[in-house]
């Protein structure tokens, strides 16, 4: 378990292995501030970022069994994470998930070029009180019980999901809380809107103030020559290369493009 708590500190954990970790907590958790988890805590926070990290096998009792990243008030970043195979142990609880917990009151979020793949009980939770999410370029697949949960708090909570793959053949992909009518943007995609759940915020219509461009095709994993499990690339033939129509899509470049492959189950 690597973990910590500070109200002042700006974390940033990067190029880290972690792999059979159990414990109370995630495997990777950073809170920040060093106040009660998930409280308007008073005090300062800081920022974290957690990137270019492998984080598989692990199970935690609490929030996030891979990854819990958690901010009052600071920017949250979490990219070119590889987080799989992942379990929680407190079964199928709204705010519990098997690969990564993520959340701020009131600070930015940003969830780009992970692959979030088989972790039991969810594969991302994301959280946030009024501050503007981004979910960009992101491989989220055979996560079971669900994909995505978004959780927005807040009227001024605003989320844009971009270029993202978010897929299962077998579970919901897609779960909205929207309790006080945020915003949510959905361009690029593919996903089968059929398995986004949005309970009873939405009862009929689309959970999404904007889209378009957004695909429903089985994205067709390559099968690992020679490896037990799938690929799971983080670019795929549908991705779009941002023409600067869409606010706070980044810029690709070769590198994101090639960003690792992962061999899911082997």
């Amino acid at each position: 378990m690597f973990g910590g708590r500070s109200p002042y500190a700006r974390y940033e954990v990067e190029g880290v292995t972690i792999r059979n970790g159990g414990g109370s907590f995630a495997a990777l958790y950073v809170i920040s501030p060093n106040g009660a988890f998930n409280t308007s805590y008073p005090g300062p926070s800081g920022s974290i970022t957690i990137k270019d990290n492998i984080v598989t096998d692990n199970s935690g009792a609490e929030q996030g069994g891979g990854i819990l990243a958690y901010s009052t008030g600071g920017a949250v970043t979490v990219s070119r994470n590889i987080i799989a195979r992942n379990t929680i142990m407190g079964g199928d609880v709204l705010g519990f998930v098997g690969g990564a917990w993520i959340g701020s009151r009131t600070g930015n979020i940003l969830v780009a070029n992970n692959v979030v793949a088989g972790n039991t009980g969810g594969g991302l939770y994301v959280e946030t009180f009024g501050g503007r999410v981004d979910i960009i370029n992101n491989t989220v697949t055979g996560n079971p019980w669900v994909g995505l949960t978004l959780q927005l708090q807040s009227v001024a909570a605003q989320v844009h999901l971009y270029n993202n793959i978010i897929w299962s053949q077998d579970y919901d992909i897609i779960e909205i809380r929207n309790l006080q009518g945020g915003t949510i943007d959905a361009y690029n995609n593919d996903f089968d809107p059929l398995k986004v759940d949005t309970g009873e915020e939405f009862p009929s219509g689309s959970p999404f103030a904007h889209e378009g461009g957004n695909i429903n095709v089985n994205p067709l994993f390559e099968n690992a020559v020679g490896k037990k499990g799938t690929v799971l690339t983080k670019w795929n033939y549908f991705r779009r290369e941002n023409t600067g129509l869409y606010p706070h899509m980044p810029f690709f470049t070769e590198t994101d493009k090639h960003f690792n492959c992962f061999f899911l189950g082997g």
